[in-house]
């Protein structure tokens, strides 16, 4: 699926290619949406988490350790 944006803040779009390293704004355009949807699915999985009642600081590498 592919689709043209016309109304887009180019100087914004710029940036984030920039921070991302994207080679074009397509890409940046696609890696900000992935790492917004990682984002989301993140934060979804540290809620569910939290109501199983595991600290969200507590990862397998902290039980290396001991």
């Amino acid at each position: 699926m592919s689709t043209h944006i016309d109304d887009i803040d180019e100087k914004i779009l710029a940036e984030a290619q920039d921070l991302l390293g994207a080679p074009t704004p397509q890409d940046a355009v696609n890696q900000a949406l992935r790492e917004a949807v990682r984002n989301r699915l993140v934060a979804q999985y540290m809620e569910l988490m939290k109501q199983q009642g595991t600290s969200q600081s507590h990862s397998p590498r902290d039980d290396a350790w001991r």
